[in-house]
């Protein structure tokens, strides 16, 4: 599977017998339990030891306290989709694993009680999103959102700072940039780079509590609405560089068109805008392609290619649009000129 196209995989069921259509089924249908296995073993910690050694069943049970007999078939059941390799009787998984446990952190919590049938039952018939940041449990999720955000900030600021030569710019807009952690980032690669962050009123008291968003360190939060941009025209006028970074799926394509169109009308010439997002391609099944069920719950139906939408923004205007991928990052960078 991991070779095929989504179109091929659709193909090869159709072709199927009705049996193994039904058998199909079933599998997807208890492919959750390796998620669940993922996740519950990175909140023991047992995920990140085996990032940094090797370690056996025996070892794991006296340090996490948990019973051997049964750690063991969930052990294998993780090797058995490559997410860890076992050697004789030792465990471990790929360093690199480690970047990205933040990341399956928040995706636990999001699944456990955002990301639900019922949610996208209830957003099927009614078409109201739904908001994790209006659910109860919400002070509990802010921490897991912002140490996601921070490690997927420290992966992209290097590329940016390169990709766009920031270095020769004096102000940065971070469109939806929540907590300030990719602006942290990138500043501490460029100290005298004034950065100011535009989110929700909501994200003012995570992003207070950013220790890298000090007074003194040139970045300020300025609350709005990116869905109100009219409103925000004013923060284009004196900018070299507007970032808009893993927030374009969660606007509509009415959203985008009013934003996109704000600053083309508002910045100065020459500036550049940088997106960034999970773009859907064409091609290997991947979790680019779980991502539009998260996107969906939002209210929103984003299905955009990198090269469409670099296309949408040439034809909103905008010139010099390219794109550009990077090894070790999910998503697709578009850079454009005003």
């Amino acid at each position: 599977m991991a070779n095929t196209t989504i179109s091929e995989l659709a193909t090869t069921v159709c072709n199927l017998p009705r049996c193994a259509i039904d058998a199909s089924v079933w599998s997807w249908a208890n492919a959750y339990k390796v998620s669940i296995t993922i996740f519950a073993l990175n909140q023991l910690g047992i995920l990140r030891s085996l990032t940094r050694e090797a370690l056996t069943s025996s070892q794991l049970a006296v340090r996490f306290s948990v019973s051997e007999e049964l750690i063991v078939p969930l052990l294998d059941l993780l090797c058995s989709v490559q997410i860890l390799q076992r050697n004789a009787d030792q465990f471990v998984a790929s360093s690199s694993l480690e970047a990205v446990l933040p990341l399956v952190a928040m995706e636990a919590h999001v699944s456990a009680t955002h990301l639900t049938a019922a949610q996208i039952v209830n957003v099927l018939q009614t078409g109201a999103p739904a908001d994790i940041f209006q659910k109860s449990d919400v002070q509990q999720y802010v921490p897991v959102f912002t140490a996601a955000m921070r490690s997927s900030a420290r992966t992209l600021a290097p590329h940016l700072v390169r990709f766009a030569g920031l270095t020769r710019c004096r102000k940065l807009l971070d469109l939806g940039g929540a907590d300030g952690s990719l602006a942290c980032a990138v500043q501490r690669m460029v100290p005298n780079l004034s950065i100011t962050v535009i989110d929700l009123p909501r994200m003012a008291p995570a992003f207070a509590q950013n220790d890298g968003n000090q007074p003194e360190s040139g970045i300020q939060f300025h609350a709005g609405d990116l869905r109100d941009p009219e409103s925000l025209r004013d923060q284009f006028h004196d900018t070299d560089v507007i970032v808009l970074s893993n927030a374009l799926h969660l606007l509509t394509t009415a959203h985008r068109s009013a934003l996109f169109e704000v600053i083309r009308r508002s910045s100065p010439a020459a500036a550049r805008l940088l997106v960034y997002d999970q773009f859907i391609e064409e091609g290997p099944l991947d979790a680019t392609h779980f991502m539009s069920v998260d996107w969906i719950v939002n209210g929103v139906a984003f299905r955009e290619s990198a090269d469409s939408y670099a296309a949408t923004l040439a034809g909103a205007g905008f010139v010099d649009v390219h794109t550009r991928r990077f090894s070790g990052l999910p998503g697709a960078l578009l850079s454009a000129r005003v």
